[in-house]
């Protein structure tokens, strides 16, 4: 296949998702979305996914990842989709959103929009300083997954700690 044309999804405030809004360094927290259809990721179906604020959707009974975890391993957790997996923090003006794709390609997109990265120091003034992340992650109908990436600082690109990927239920891939 070909790859995709770069399409930031321009959301609505009423998409954002309630349980991140508006709050003070959210860390390693997570809620369950219920998905619009049934998701098909290495050849089982999702009705729902759990979204962190670690930059992780994880599917089926996994737990809630922290930002250290690995790809393609059998412990917890697995079957996920991770855009951009690290120990990220929700502060009070981040945004996650989530919203169905048009009809013409159906989905949904779950948006993750100025995310930063955990550090002791920047906690204590809200991360007001601290370098954003913005990137998005589109799961398709047809099992397809696409990630944008809109904002990304040259100084989280060597972080050791960052994983980007897919992995199934098993954690074999």
């Amino acid at each position: 296949g070909t790859t995709p044309p770069f399409q930031w999804a321009a959301l609505d405030p009423a998409n954002e998702i309630p349980y991140f809004k508006g709050q003070r360094a959210l860390d390693d927290e997570a809620t369950i979305f219920v998905l619009p259809f049934p998701f098909p990721l290495y050849g089982q179906f999702f009705e729902q996914v759990l979204v962190s604020s670690n930059g992780v959707l994880v599917f089926g009974d996994g737990e809630n990842p922290n930002g250290y975890g690995d790809l393609r391993s059998p412990y917890e957790p697995n079957g996920l989709v991770a855009p951009f997996w690290d120990d990220l923090v929700c502060a009070s003006y981040s945004q996650l959103f989530a919203a169905p794709l048009p009809p013409e390609s159906p989905g949904v997109v779950l948006q993750f929009v100025s995310f930063t990265l955990w550090s002791e120091a920047a906690e204590a003034n809200d991360y007001v300083d601290s370098p954003r992340l913005s990137f998005e992650v589109r799961l398709y109908t047809d099992g397809q997954i696409v990630v944008n990436v809109l904002e990304f600082p040259a100084s989280v690109a060597g972080r050791s700690s960052l994983k980007v990927g897919i992995e199934t239920t098993d954690g074999n891939f």
